[in-house]
């Protein structure tokens, strides 16, 4: 079985397992259910154009914490 604190995930990705999920851009969290997709961050806009460098769209950012 897959860990899920072993990856990052980015936006538009689905969502496999359900838990809170922190913004390694800015250390926000957020909880997402398995099945919905990952979206970007309500907070720094990590995963848009208009995110901080390095985190823009297709950039891997939300990590599994609980």
């Amino acid at each position: 079985m897959e860990n899920p604190s072993s990856r990052l995930y980015k936006n538009g990705e689905q969502v496999k397992f359900s838990g809170n999920y922190q913004c390694v851009s800015c250390g926000s969290f957020c909880y997402f259910n398995a099945g919905e997709m990952f979206r970007e961050c309500d907070i720094c806009f990590a995963g848009t154009e208009d995110g901080p460098d390095g985190y823009g769209i297709d950039s891997e950012f939300w990590r599994f914490v609980s």
